[in-house]
């Protein structure tokens, strides 16, 4: 049971995960991320708290579901505040979020065409 329960949390951090990265990109990479990445994560999300309403008690439920999503949320915010204080050029800021957008869209063409 417990094993179950590990894989509705890890389940559900990875998808919110993959959902909430969405919201980083630009809106040409973001569309791209939508149409790829978070429309399956959204699936995913939903299927794995279905899965997770049928096999455990609403308490379980509750925490494989809200921990997650507070671990997820907590990073990010982390993240961004490291990140804003590191670099005080928003010049340099805009050009490393550019490249890693890039380098998001050469993974994901790599993964579909080949």
């Amino acid at each position: 049971m417990i094993l179950k329960f590990l894989g509705f949390f890890f389940s559900v951090l990875t998808a919110y995960s993959l959902i909430k990265t969405q919201s980083a990109f630009s809106k040409k990479t973001g569309i791209l991320f939508t149409v790829f990445i978070s429309k399956i994560s959204w699936f995913s999300l939903i299927i794995t708290c279905y899965y997770g309403l049928k096999t455990f008690s609403l308490t379980w439920f509750a925490l494989g579901l809200i921990i997650p999503l507070i671990i997820v949320e907590s990073t990010y915010r982390y993240i961004k505040n490291y990140l804003v204080s590191r670099i005080k050029d928003p010049l340099m800021m805009q050009r490393i979020k550019t490249t890693f957008e890039y380098l998001v869209i050469l993974i994901i063409i790599k993964y579909v065409f080949f």
